[in-house]
């Protein structure tokens, strides 16, 4: 079912952040986040964060991205 409000289809952003098995082809893509006791610590899963845009009636996923944790709290750009 589609939500329609003045004829427009409603829609929203959700966002989640969760940990990837630390696999070679994960830490390559993702990276290790920075942090611990020295400089150069590292954590132990790479972290991954998933913006989406969202349909609000059926719940569909029209856009996602992903993008690495182990980059800071900065914007991505050109996400949609």
């Amino acid at each position: 079912m589609n939500r329609i409000y003045a004829g427009w289809r409603l829609m929203g952003v959700d966002g989640v952040s969760f940990t990837a098995p630390a696999t070679p082809g994960n830490i390559r893509a993702f990276g290790l986040p920075k942090g611990g006791d020295t400089a150069q610590s590292t954590g132990g899963f790479p972290l991954v964060s998933k913006v989406s845009l969202v349909e609000l009636g059926s719940h569909v996923e029209y856009a996602i991205a992903l993008r690495s944790q182990a980059q800071g709290k900065r914007q991505s750009p050109g996400v949609w």
